[in-house]
């Protein structure tokens, strides 16, 4: 396993725990994160519950994986206490510094995990069922006033979920980290085929999404779509591979089931359109292959850039987006026949859900947090350890009471905790209601029985309460002096910021000016680039075609004094007749009267080459002065190829600055592209500030309208 070694890193031995590890949207999300985290120097150590596949586990990346623990509805106090203590083994052999936990029945385990320990709690909301309503009165009280108050970070993949827990979690506690991508695997491919003809789905077959997928398929019957394969399993595939026989007209449309896959990316190159919903939308746009929305109960179209972005909100589910029908659909099948360019997202996905950028924000975060630690959340750990009850805790009446009678104890009298006791006997009411339907006197009795035990309680909380009325109301009085002084502030800081945004808008104005400025001046310094680059090329064309001149002159030269050299040798051959006629001569001369024939063509013969001699020491002289006249030129054709040179210098030092006045210019545009930004970002976040103080003032003001209700209203009693 490639690791990089990071020092730095604080938080750097991390436990997540989930219930299930099977196929789907939570697994490959799961996958991504571990994977990531542990190549940039974080050891994982995962525990996993019953259901798990283990060819989908993520062994590589993990230093460590436990299987096979019970996270069970159907845990007693006593078995859950058991199983904390299991986690609480595996931490401090590994020296855990972090807990990452996720849906469902493994949360509260790994909760009080965390705070036994005293490590940073992580709970991942995958959706709104990561809250866990539905799952019995007291599981949904635990989750929002235990586990959300008092996480150290609550995870969002979708701006949905944070939204959903804003009233149970402080807003520096929840964070946003979208469901990402990895774009080294899954990036843009060519994609010739505009039939739009062939069609995959990839998802769980559950209940809950086979209802949406049958719908996509009757629609798609209707429209230009001829086959969809289908990559998936679960608990509904024989089911709907029954319903496909018995629906689908097998002459409009060629559904087949294909099975789980774990080659997603080679799977989804082979189509020419996708259809789902979550991760494989994200994955598919990406590749920059057209996609199908389909959520839990319709088709919601064709994602372009605006409906990519609506449905981001609720993790591209579906959740709140209007269906359509056969005939919407077809008509975006024609449109994207035409035109795929708008139902093209990978540079959408690149913005907004890229795996590198996500989880490096994530792990950066990671190591600010620390245990969130409350006395409260031992004291209901203590609990469940003193509860000997066989049931399950979700329906334990006796661990109930203990909770119930610990809010109501002295050490929370007065204090934030204590509000949770009416939330409490509500839930705890409504859960006695839906249990015991046997018979409506029983249910009515008990619900006196409880009332009238809470009322009384209640009495008593109030006499206690009486008793520091009057140290309250000064409180509130002051409270007040610091609402009307912020509110004085918040005029004043509104005053500051209205100036700093006229101020923002001219330097924003000034800024577009001056934008204007430089771009003339780019284009008049790009013009002389341009020109001198004309110039350097005719300077570089003069330079070539002297340096061919200068290399005939060389080859001339050396021709003459080749020619000069054979004609000196000649010379010297020449001599050495004459030399040799002479003697001749002379030998001739002592016998004059029988030579006189021969010394008069001997006389003839050297007055030749005499007269030849004469010819090729002319000749010679001439030479020379050519030889002279050349040098001369080469001597002007060197001096001018040195002065181009400089020339050539000069201008190229000309066209560098002229680089760097561009380079400069352009550094000043992302200046001020960057002040602007900052500027607005700026404003958005004074606007914000603004919005929470006027928040802030009006629960205030809201508050303090209460407790003078509920002042008078114990008076009179």
């Amino acid at each position: 396993m490639d690791k990089e070694i990071n020092s730095t890193l604080k938080n750097k031995n991390i436990l997540v725990i989930t219930e299930n590890y099977a196929f789907g949207g939570l697994e490959t999300h799961l996958g991504s994160k571990i994977k990531f985290l542990s190549k940039n120097g974080y050891n994982i150590f995962l525990v996993v519950g019953t259901t798990f596949y283990d060819e989908n586990l993520p062994h590589k990346f993990c230093e460590r994986i436990y299987t096979g623990f019970d996270f069970s509805a159907n845990l007693s106090s006593k078995q859950t206490e058991k199983l904390i203590n299991q986690l609480l083994k595996i931490i401090k052999e590994h020296e855990i510094d972090i807990i990452d936990a996720h849906p469902f029945f493994s949360v509260l385990p790994a909760f009080f995990s965390a705070y036994l320990a005293n490590i940073p709690f992580v709970y991942t909301m995958h959706g709104p069922a990561s809250i866990m309503d539905g799952y019995g009165i007291f599981t949904e009280w635990l989750m929002k006033f235990v586990v959300l108050e008092h996480a150290s970070l609550i995870n969002n993949v979708s701006p949905e979920t944070s939204y959903l827990v804003k009233n149970f979690v402080k807003n520096s506690n929840s964070k946003v980290f979208r469901n990402a991508v990895d774009l080294d695997e899954f990036y843009p491919t060519n994609h010739n085929n505009t039939a739009f003809e062939k069609c995959c789905v990839v998802s769980r077959l559950d209940n809950a999404k086979v209802s949406g997928i049958k719908e996509f398929l009757k629609i798609a019957a209707d429209t230009n779509i001829i086959k969809v394969d289908i990559y998936g399993n679960g608990p509904e595939y024989f089911s709907l591979k029954s319903w496909i026989e018995e629906t689908i007209d097998k002459a409009k449309l060629t559904v087949e089931l294909k099975g789980y896959t774990l080659d997603v990316k080679n799977v989804l190159k082979d189509y020419s359109i996708v259809a789902g919903m979550g991760r494989v939308v994200l994955e598919a746009a990406a590749m920059d292959i057209p996609v199908i929305l389909v959520g839990y109960d319709g088709v919601k179209g064709l994602l372009n850039q605006e409906l990519i972005e609506n449905a981001s909100f609720a993790n591209i589910s579906g959740r709140g987006i209007t269906n359509i029908d056969s005939t919407f659909l077809l008509n975006q099948l024609n449109n994207l026949a035409v035109d795929a360019t708008s139902y093209r997202l990978s540079g959408w996905v690149d913005q907004h859900a890229n795996l590198a950028r996500v989880w490096s924000e994530y792990s950066t975060h990671l190591q600010t947090l620390e245990c969130n630690y409350s006395d409260l959340v031992f004291d209901i750990y203590q609990c469940f350890t003193s509860c000997c009850s066989e049931g399950s805790y979700l329906y334990d009446e006796n661990l109930m009471q203990q909770i119930r009678s610990t809010l109501r104890s002295s050490k929370y009298l007065g204090t934030n905790a204590y509000r949770y006791i009416y939330d409490f006997d509500f839930r705890s009411i409504m859960y006695t209601i839906s249990v015991k339907q046997d018979s409506t006197e029983n249910i009515v009795k008990q619900h006196v029985d409880l009332s009238t035990d809470r009322i009384l309680s209640q009495l008593d909380y109030f006499k206690n309460v009486c008793l520091e009325k009057e140290r309250e109301l000064n409180l509130s009085k002051k409270e007040v002096e610091e609402l009307r002084k912020q509110n004085f502030e918040l005029r004043a800081l509104t005053n500051s910021l209205n100036l700093s945004h006229d101020t923002a808008n001219k330097n924003i104005t000034e800024l577009q000016a001056q934008n204007q400025t430089f771009k003339a001046d780019l284009i008049d310094l790009l013009k002389a680039k341009v020109k001198l680059e004309e110039e350097i090329k005719l300077s570089n064309m003069k330079i070539t075609t002297l340096e061919s001149n200068l290399l005939n002159s060389i080859k001339a030269e050396k021709q003459v004094e080749e020619k000069i050299t054979d004609q000196i040798l000649h010379i010297a051959k020449l001599e050495k007749e004459v030399a040799s006629s002479l003697n001749l001569y002379n030998e001739v001369k002592e016998n004059e009267v029988a030579k006189d024939i021969q010394i008069a063509k001997l006389e003839s013969t050297i007055e030749y080459l005499s007269q030849e001699k004469s010819d090729l020491e002319r000749q010679f002289l001439g030479n020379m002065s050519l030889i002279t006249n050349l040098k001369t030129r080469l001597s002007i054709i060197l001096k001018e190829k040195l002065e181009l040179k400089q020339y050539i210098d000069i201008q190229n030092s000309q066209v560098k600055h002229l680089e760097r006045k561009v380079f400069d210019f352009e550094q000043k545009q992302i200046e001020a592209h960057d002040l602007v930004k900052s500027l607005e970002s700026e404003l958005q976040s004074k606007d914000s500030e603004i919005a929470q103080y006027k928040v802030y003032y009006e629960e205030r003001n809201l508050f303090g309208i209460i407790k003078d209700k509920a002042y008078k209203v114990i008076s009179n009693k």
